[in-house]
This record gives structure tokens, sequence and C-alpha cells, in this order.
């Protein structure tokens, strides 16, 4: 699971608990959380704090861009979220603020037997146009 943050984005800042969260309670069933910050690198410090003060364990890489969101069918918003499976190709994305139940869902059917029906690939904000997430 790869998101895409900045310590400037309020909504970054409301997710990253639950991600926390949920990295603890995925790891052992061998989900590996990673953060992608956008923040420039004149800013790497602050991000560094942020990510210290909230006490995230995973691994972050930094001074990426919506370039590389864009590669992976992200567009230009933030928080994104990207979920891929166990070959590293794309399963799911979640745009905008990542909820609890959309999140845990999906990992539960990557991890699962996956008989059910797939829970949609794409999870945009109300309003967004999907045109940008091709």
């Amino acid at each position: 699971m790869l998101n895409f943050w900045a310590a400037w984005c309020e909504q970054c800042t409301r997710e990253l608990p639950l991600l926390v969260r949920l990295q603890r309670q995925f790891e052992a069933r061998g989900v590996q959380f990673l953060g992608a910050c956008t923040d420039e690198a004149k800013d790497r410090e602050k991000a560094e704090n942020f990510l210290r003060k909230n006490a995230v364990t995973y691994p972050s890489w930094f001074e990426l861009s919506d370039k590389e969101m864009k590669v992976l069918g992200l567009g230009p918003s933030f928080p994104a979220t990207v979920i891929f499976d166990r070959e590293g190709k794309r399963i799911f994305r979640l745009i905008g603020d990542v909820k609890e139940k959309q999140l845990v869902q999906r990992l539960e059917w990557l991890l699962g037997k996956q008989e059910r029906r797939s829970p949609k690939e794409l999870v945009l904000p109300l309003g967004m146009d999907k045109s940008e997430y091709r």
C-alpha cells in the first residue's frame, strides 16, 4: 500500500493515524505500507518531523511529485493511495481522505480467497471527474 501525502495537506494529517494503526494490524499478514512525501526538498526536515510526531513506523520516500502519481493513475489530488498485489500489480486506487472501511475491505479481499466480487478499483470523492484517473 503506497500513500502519497504532504505535510501541508490537512486530509493527509487526518488519515495518518489510521494508516499507522492499519499498518500494525496488517503487517503480520505480509502487508507493507509505504509513504510517498511530495513536499519540496527544502521542506524535508519539516516532513520528517511530521512523521516522527505522528509515530509513523513504516518507510517513506521523499521529494516525489505528481509525476510519479500520474504514472500510477492517481491524478493530482492529495492524499492518494494505491494498493498493489504481491506481484506488484496495481489493484486499487483511493483518492482523497481514505476511509477505514474502504481500505480494510480492499486489503482483506486481496489477502482472502477472492471468491466474492472485487471492491471498486477506483474510489473518488464526490464531484471529482474520473477522466483524470486513467
